[in-house]
């Protein structure tokens, strides 16, 4: 019988791995191994071969939270939203508690418009983490691409109240007082935010 070479071998005996470790440019073995390449991929920002590695890791163990939550991260940078709100939702089949969670799949929520189901996950983000200025900026976000200037405008000043040097909030917080017509406020939180990060205007842009 003609042999087989080691390395097709032993990718048969892995359930035919082989091809899944070539797309994420990584040898790897075990969870752990596709986890760390995931790791590296995602830093490198490579990120479908991020995917692959998370994907495999997750089929060696289905209930590595740590791993889920990367490959949200991940799905949620390749705008690939409803595939973050999946892995959320199975992250928190066991996990309901963590705020992070929350606001990841608020993020993706963002990106498909639905502002209604983001306040809802950023809302409970905040309430687990109520001193995360992280929380309160993206439920203000949402708040304000919804049209509830007001709200929004509550949101980034107790944001603003916790870190004072968040050049964000006073930009949006601008932009928010400059649709409700107070021309006044918005010139001085959009000079403030200038002051504090000079690159502000050309980040967010018109993001909302």
């Amino acid at each position: 019988m003609r042999r087989i070479g080691l390395a097709i071998a032993i990718s048969l005996l892995a359930g035919l791995a082989l091809p899944a470790a070539a797309a994420a440019g990584c040898s790897a073995s075990s969870a752990e191994d596709w986890s760390q390449c995931g790791d590296r991929a995602f830093d490198k920002g490579d990120y479908p071969a991020a995917v692959t590695a998370y994907e495999e890791a997750l089929r060696l163990v289905q209930h590595d939270y740590e791993v889920r939550y990367n490959i949200a991260q991940v799905e949620l940078e390749l705008k690939n939203y409803d595939a973050v709100i999946r892995h959320i939702g199975i992250f928190m089949e066991d996990r309901p508690d963590v705020a992070l969670a929350f606001d990841l799949r608020g993020l993706a929520f963002m990106g498909k418009r639905d502002y209604d189901a983001a306040l809802q996950d950023f809302s409970e983000a905040v309430r687990l983490k109520p001193q995360s200025y992280g929380f309160l900026y993206d439920r203000g976000t949402a708040h304000h691409a919804a049209g509830a200037y007001e709200t929004a405008i509550a949101d980034y000043s107790a944001v603003i109240a916790i870190e004072p040097e968040f050049a964000d909030a006073f930009y949006q917080r601008g932009r928010a007082y400059r649709k409700l017509g107070d021309e006044a406020r918005a010139k001085e939180d959009l000079a403030a935010a200038k002051r504090l990060d000079p690159t502000v205007a050309t980040r967010l842009g018109e993001l909302l």
